[in-house]
């Protein structure tokens, strides 16, 4: 079936506003990985402006050397301490309401006001959550008031809170890149096992594999999601000299434009050069990338 072009008026009585919406060269991205893996140092090299909103202790040596190469990198300092008058109390329905709306009027609100004016300002180009494990916890104690809930309702809360902000970059008329660091964790599984009295039991298990620690939903809300890990260097059992140097690699676990990419695996790669592979279609200039770094 043939299609012409479009005429607005077509649709004037649907009630719906449809527009065919503008590619922007800006990628919202998960950069997931175990401790000292080079997600920090990914994300630091992508276009600045950059912007961190840091939850993170270990931040500070990464970003002072892009600081050193020229870099404009702003960090505002997240860290907080649920109160004392909070900790180590039963758990509580009353006390859990409580922490929860303390959490959700002292963290999550003004970290969620300060994304809209980072954005609204237009002045940065790239926005680093380190970590997005951290805020994804804040996100769901200021709905729970703890870290965990069986209710369906609550989580669904927390999960459209999440979405929501993350919508926050995808919505923008600026091009701001959205990086959220995520830690990982190892996997656990149930497996059904004979009990004592001959009935089948549940047990859990670790399966062996490390996965995002966060929200499960960020799969869907992204358009590259990266696995980032340090290869230490092998060595000859016998003299111990280096046969092959040490190495971080990059994984492209997601890639919404390109799904074929999914699998590559970077070595030792810079921001530009996955980004420039994955995202094909944005030219060259339009990223901002400072293309000469030291």
């Amino acid at each position: 079936m043939a299609f012409t072009k479009l005429n607005p008026v077509t649709f004037a009585g649907t009630g719906l506003d449809f527009t065919i919406r503008e590619r922007k060269p800006r990628v919202i991205c998960s950069n997931d990985g175990k401790d000292k893996s080079g997600k920090s140092h990914f994300c630091y090299d992508a276009p600045d402006p950059i912007a961190v909103l840091s939850f993170d202790f270990g931040d500070e040596d990464v970003v002072q050397k892009f600081q050193d190469q020229g870099r404009e990198i702003a960090i505002a300092d997240l860290k907080w301490e649920i109160p004392s008058q909070f900790r180590n109390q039963a758990g509580t329905s009353e006390k859990g309401e409580a922490l929860g709306k303390w959490v959700d009027d002292k963290v999550w609100k003004p970290f969620v006001a300060s994304v809209n004016t980072i954005i609204d300002s237009g002045q940065f180009r790239t926005v680093v959550v380190d970590k997005a494990t951290e805020a994804w916890q804040v996100c769901r104690l200021g709905v729970y008031g703890r870290l965990a809930t069986n209710r369906q309702d609550l989580q669904t809360e927390a999960n459209a809170r999440w979405r929501e902000f993350v919508r926050l970059f995808a919505a923008s008329e600026h091009p701001i890149n959205l990086h959220l660091i995520h830690e990982q964790r190892e996997e656990w599984i149930s497996k059904q096992v004979p009990g004592r009295d001959g009935q089948a039991e549940e047990k859990w298990f670790k399966s062996g594999a490390w996965i995002r620690d966060g929200n499960d939903k960020v799969p869907f809300l992204i358009q590259v999601g990266l696995e980032h890990r340090f290869v230490p260097p092998t060595k000859h059992p016998l003299t111990g000299n280096i046969l092959e140097e040490c190495k971080f690699e990059t994984e492209v676990k997601v890639n919404r434009g390109h799904p074929e990419e999914v699998g590559k695996v970077f070595e030792n790669a810079g921001w530009l050069d996955v980004m420039t592979m994955l995202r094909p279609e944005i030219p060259l200039e339009e990223w901002g990338h400072a293309l000469t770094r030291g």
